[in-house]
């Protein structure tokens, strides 16, 4: 109950404000969370939890690369401008900050936002 409480008080942050990488890797460690605690529900039942280390570090493990295969930041770019769409409202600066993956997403964007998040970079020096 008490990882569906924080994933819930999560989920209203991100639905007021964007999805951001810590809100991300919060929402992670959360069902990871989840997962243990059931883990260790499971063992208390059974009585025997020779297996529960090595089952808490697979699941995280797991996780771990689930969020590799997601992209991150091509995955916050997208909840991000889909929610500027429905609502007008988006950080900008933090989505300029995003790496090279949030690009094929960030280029959804409607002018004049798409033109503030794509600054062009610094060339090189005389």
């Amino acid at each position: 109950m008490v990882v569906a409480v924080a994933l819930r008080r999560l989920f209203l942050y991100e639905e007021a404000y964007g999805w951001t990488r810590l809100r991300l890797w919060v929402h992670a460690f959360e069902l990871w969370m989840g997962l243990v605690i059931v883990l260790v529900a499971v063992a208390g039942i059974r009585l025997k939890a020779a297996w529960l280390p090595r089952a808490v570090a697979a699941g995280g493990a797991v996780g771990l690369l689930a969020l590799g295969l997601l992209n991150p930041d091509g995955f916050i770019a997208a909840h991000n401008v889909d929610r500027l769409r429905h609502t007008g409202s988006a950080d900008l600066p933090y989505l300029a900050g995003l790496s090279a993956d949030a690009v094929p997403a960030l280029d959804r964007l409607p002018e004049p936002q798409r033109s503030c998040v794509f600054q062009p970079l610094p060339g090189p020096g005389p």
